[in-house]
């Protein structure tokens, strides 16, 4: 039975909502280069701009309860130490560019989650339904080849590079798992949009997105085995693969990605030698480097010191940038979701941590959103497809302005 909770309309309480969705709808849309802020950005600012014209921009307490967020907080307040004290000592301003990706990771992260106190459980379906959107929207754009490609064969859709399409698709679908399962949307269609980012995964030609795609659909049958219409789905899906493998090795398109997944060389293919390597990948630059875990170097100034990449790791990236501070707040959030509600652990972020072994993601504000929102979905296991009314979600009792 779902839970009957008397909020108004989600839209009703300001267009800072409409922008947040909004920003939800463009994320995937790259017009600029890597490292500039893009148009979903700007929604975002616009989005708190409009919140503060209005005299409303006050948290509510609530959303400041969540461990994830306390911890984001502080880990923002070391980024923005280290990054300050090394512009001045090498009076550059580049790290302080970089520290602003986690300023902003915050914003949108703070005001997602003020929002969705604000607008409740109709705010929070529909930002279910437009990630959802989305991951459909991506879907079209890389199987209808409207996007961009990476040399040839490697989808991009409207990103800069086919790794950020990939961790984009796990990101969505870990938010759309998530909002499934804090507001009881049905599985059979959670579990078609996981198809969908398969899909997408595929086009874009990651191992390591696609080895964490795997783990999270996986992860999900284990965790929606009650659901019987969706293991038969699964049942017959599988036993298609004998029929329709044959059909599609023939088309040139998957013939050729097929080919680069069972040589296990995708980086040969586009010829990028070493890619794989500890050094192609960067993490030799611990090594080479150990006094950054006691006195970390920040970003930005990592080329300068004569190693040609960042590390290619999210957690190994936080400890080459940030030191054993950095790296322990870090880990500090993972472990607090994990805590909270290790399934859902599992099932949305464990992915996340898959394919940030070998690829770095810490500057994706989504990230940091599907750690906090893992904390709306109460600690007791859920026994329906619904909401238990006897849910003690910190949202279940949403004020208006």
């Amino acid at each position: 039975m779902s839970v009957n909770i008397p909020i108004v309309n989600p839209l009703s309480h300001g267009l800072a909502a409409n922008l947040v969705l909004l920003s939800v709808l463009l994320a995937p849309f790259y017009f600029l280069p890597s490292g500039l802020p893009q148009l979903s950005h700007l929604v975002i600012a616009l989005a708190v701009v409009v919140r503060i014209m209005n005299g409303s921009f006050r948290l509510r307490v609530r959303v400041l309860r969540i461990p994830a967020v306390r911890l984001l907080l502080m880990f923002v307040f070391w980024v923005i130490c280290v990054s300050l004290t090394w512009s001045f000592v090498f009076l550059n301003f580049k790290p302080l560019f970089y520290a602003l990706f986690y300023v902003f990771n915050l914003m949108f992260v703070l005001m997602f989650l003020d929002t969705l106190e604000r607008g409740g459980e109709k705010f929070g379906r529909a930002a279910y339904n437009f990630f959802a959107l989305v991951m459909v929207l991506q879907f079209l754009i890389v199987f209808g080849n409207v996007g961009r490609m990476w040399y040839g064969y490697r989808s991009m859709g409207f990103f800069n590079n086919p790794n950020q399409l990939a961790y984009f698709a796990l990101l969505n679908s870990s938010m759309i798992l998530v909002l499934a399962e804090q507001f009881g949307k049905s599985r059979l269609f959670t579990f078609f949009m996981l198809l969908l980012s398969a899909g997408v995964l595929l086009k874009a030609g990651s191992r390591a997105a696609l080895m964490a795609g795997l783990f999270q659909v996986l992860v999900y049958l284990v965790y929606a085995r009650q659901v019987k219409v969706l293991s038969l789905a699964v049942i017959g899906g599988l036993a298609s693969i004998p029929i329709l493998l044959p059909i599609l090795i023939k088309i040139p398109l998957f013939a050729l990605v097929w080919e680069a997944y069972l040589s296990g060389d995708l980086a040969s293919v586009a010829n990028q030698k070493e890619s794989d390597s500890l050094h192609g990948r960067g993490f030799d630059q611990i090594l080479d480097n150990l006094w950054v875990l006691i006195f970390p170097q920040g970003e930005g100034l990592t080329i300068q010191r004569g190693h040609h990449i960042e590390i290619h790791s999210t957690l190994l990236t936080a400890a080459n940038s940030y030191g054993f501070v950095g790296l322990a707040l870090m880990v500090a959030m993972l472990l607090s979701a994990l805590v909270h509600n290790w399934k859902l652990f599992l099932l949305c972020i464990a992915p996340l941590v898959i394919y940030g072994m070998t690829h770095n993601g810490i500057r994706q504000p989504l990230y940091y959103l599907v750690i906090a929102t893992t904390f709306l979905v109460p600690k007791t296991e859920r026994k329906t497809n619904k909401i238990s009314s006897r849910s003690t979600n910190i949202y279940r009792r949403p004020t208006a302005d």
